[in-house]
């Protein structure tokens, strides 16, 4: 997906959780590495993370020592990395912050 893609949906009031979620469940062939929060681990090592307001349930079994409330990083149904929280607040901030920039462009 593109930077001209992205405008286009903006301009249409997409939010970046619609966004995130399309991007998350449509797009083929490239990813795209989000900080999620994890809200949730169930008895099977299954964990509810939330990536804006968009959940996705993802396995932990590839991070042994994964609490809630840790920011993770998710790539094909499984989290991959446990983020530092203001590493991955700062990644988060410059995702919005580029959404913003987008909404400005699309304005002008």
């Amino acid at each position: 997906m593109t930077l001209f893609a992205f405008r286009g949906l903006k301009s249409h009031g997409w939010t970046f959780s619609r966004l995130l979620n399309v991007w998350i469940q449509e797009v083929k062939g490239m990813c795209i590495a989000v900080p999620g929060k994890v809200i949730n681990i169930d008895d099977i090592n299954m964990a509810t993370v939330d990536f804006g307001g968009t959940t996705k349930v993802a396995s932990a079994d590839l991070v042994p020592d994964i609490s809630v409330g840790d920011y993770v990083l998710v790539h094909a149904g499984f989290i991959i990395n446990v983020l530092d929280e203001s590493e991955a607040e700062e990644t988060i901030k410059l995702f919005e912050e580029y959404m913003g920039i987008l909404d400005d462009e699309v304005s002008e």
